[in-house]
């Protein structure tokens, strides 16, 4: 605003968070932040020295820009799944959900798996959009108890993209699916025939892959 006359102007009212100038312009005062206040209605009160009164309201939209980080918000770091399971795949492990303030684009969150290791993750898949986190064939507690995966929730900011990253656990739950063996393919032992009863002859380990 501009070409006030100066003997006119009385003030500005509304917020702290703009001022006027001399010349009748209004200005920003402060940092503005849209996520806490998106727009500000204003109002430029003006009195001439014959006492006519005059107002005029103003209403200041603030823009968004992308400066806000999505931020991953699952509850529950860790889940299971039982070994073997049976399908059918893929199979929905986790819904990872994020949120961030800003709009449109800025504010619009995509997921991917970061490939720390890729033997690690390759059964594993994520939607992009809905951020469903999926098994795509059966596990084998036997080969591997834990998997952590790393995800990745990234804005589709134009000019820039903010990201933020989350660890995530799953535990392989065991069934009992391994039979058990011995820890040698066979035993043999000498004795001699007066032996007394009770003495100790041999010992035999039988172990399961199962927990």
């Amino acid at each position: 605003m501009g070409g006030l006359d100066l003997t006119s102007i009385l003030n500005l009212v509304g917020s702290p968070d703009f001022g006027l100038l001399y010349n009748g312009s209004v200005v920003v005062k402060r940092p503005l932040d849209r996520e806490v206040t998106d727009f500000y209605n204003l109002s430029l009160k003006t009195l001439n020295i014959d006492q006519h009164y005059c107002q005029i309201d103003v209403k200041v939209t603030i823009l968004d820009v992308n400066d806000q980080v999505p931020v991953i918000h699952n509850q529950q770091p860790e889940f299971s799944l039982l070994e073997n399971s049976p399908g059918p795949f893929p199979v929905l492990l986790t819904q990872i959900r994020a949120i961030d303030f800003d709009l449109g684009n800025n504010g619009s969150i995509g997921f991917t798996i970061k490939r720390d290791k890729a033997d690690s993750v390759s059964k594993f898949l994520i939607h992009k959009e809905s951020g469903a986190l999926l098994c795509t064939e059966p596990l084998d507690r036997e080969e591997v108890e834990k998997y952590e995966f790393t995800i990745v929730a990234s804005d589709k900011g134009d000019k820039k993209s903010l990201f933020s990253e989350n660890r995530f656990t799953l535990n392989v739950l065991d069934v009992r699916d391994s039979p058990p063996y011995f820890t040698h393919k066979s035993y043999s032992a000498e004795i001699y025939e007066n032996a007394t009863v009770g003495r100790h002859i041999l010992t035999v380990e039988a172990l399961s892959k199962d927990s």
